[in-house]
C-alpha cells in the first residue's frame, strides 16, 4: 500500500525517510493526508505512552511522538507491504491522545488542530486491491 492511501488512525510499520542522520524503521500511526505521528520507544520524543500490552506488536511500552511527520510529495509515492500493517488506534487511545495533544507544549496550535481533527473516531480498516469501504 502506498503512504498516500493509508488512512487515520492505522499504525503502520515503514523506513521513515525523515529520520536523521539515517532513515530508520519506525511505527507510525496515520493522521491522514499522507501525515503520520511517529512512535518511539524513548520518551524524550513524546509524552504519550501506548502500552505493550494494548498493542502487542510493540516490544516494549513506547510513546507517540510530539511532532507531525508530512510525507506529502515523492514519498507519499512510498510502498509498504500490506503485511506491514499492525493495528487500528484504539477509539480510548485516541480520545486519550487528543487531550494529551491539547495541553502539549511543544506543538503548535496548527498542528494541535491537525492531529485532534484526524483522531476522531471511527477508524477503518486498510482496504486492499479493489476493495470498497461498508
Amino acid at each position: 500500500m502506498k503512504i498516500k492511501d493509508m488512512q487515520r488512525g492505522q499504525i503502520w510499520w515503514f523506513s521513515n525517510p525523515q529520520m536523521q542522520p539515517c532513515p530508520k524503521d519506525k511505527f507510525s500511526i496515520c493522521i491522514g493526508s499522507s501525515q503520520f505521528l511517529a512512535i518511539n520507544t524513548k520518551g524524550c520524543y513524546g509524552r504519550f505512552k501506548l502500552t505493550k500490552k494494548e498493542y502487542p506488536f510493540l516490544n516494549y511500552d513506547s510513546y507517540v511522538g510530539d511532532s507531525i511527520l508530512d510525507f506529502s510529495g515523492e514519498d507519499e509515492e512510498i510502498e509498504v507491504p500490506n503485511a506491514n500493517f499492525r493495528q487500528i488506534i484504539s477509539d480510548e487511545t485516541a480520545k486519550q491522545l487528543i487531550n494529551h495533544v491539547k495541553k502539549a507544549p511543544v506543538l503548535k496550535k496548527t498542528d494541535k488542530d491537525i492531529i485532534t481533527a484526524a483522531l476522531v473516531p471511527p477508524f477503518h480498516p486498510p482496504i486492499w486491491g479493489n476493495q470498497k469501504l461498508t
